[in-house]
């Protein structure tokens, strides 16, 4: 089956999901994810879940990590189009957000975290193959 072909029908699968197929995955991520120590991570790089596409949500991952260290920096992605670049924007509280043309949100506001900095990142995705890469 080729890469295509088999991101297509994982999505399929996913999107057949029920809301409560969805919550009861998003849970077992966060079971697994808290039983690691990650003390020393100074800079997670998160994304906003699609809803609309069942993707899981990684809030209650998100808060875990700023459990164990408050002053981590959390960021979310942004598009730059002029640049056809993306940035990792710290986001707090106070960040208003403005949704890009893909209609997903990010932060309109933040600082940008140098790459350097970032020592863990959120990726969504569709699978992964038996080697743990990521499919889509």
């Amino acid at each position: 089956m080729k890469k295509n072909e088999l991101r297509a029908l994982l999505l399929e699968q996913r999107m057949s999901f029920s809301p409560e197929d969805v919550h009861a995955c998003t849970a077992a991520i966060a079971g697994q994810f808290i039983k690691g120590s990650f003390t020393s991570v100074q800079c997670l790089l998160s994304y906003f879940p699609l809803t609309e596409r069942n993707e899981p949500e990684v809030r209650a991952c998100e808060e875990h990590m700023r459990a164990l260290n408050a002053s981590m920096i959390l960021a979310m992605p942004r598009i730059d189009i002029p640049q056809i670049a993306m940035n990792a924007c710290s986001i707090d509280d106070a960040t208003v957000y403005t949704k890009n043309k893909y209609g997903i949100a990010e932060p309109a506001n933040g600082a940008i975290v140098d790459p350097a900095d970032i020592e863990m990142i959120f990726v969504p995705l569709i699978g992964f193959d038996t080697m743990g890469n990521r499919v889509g």
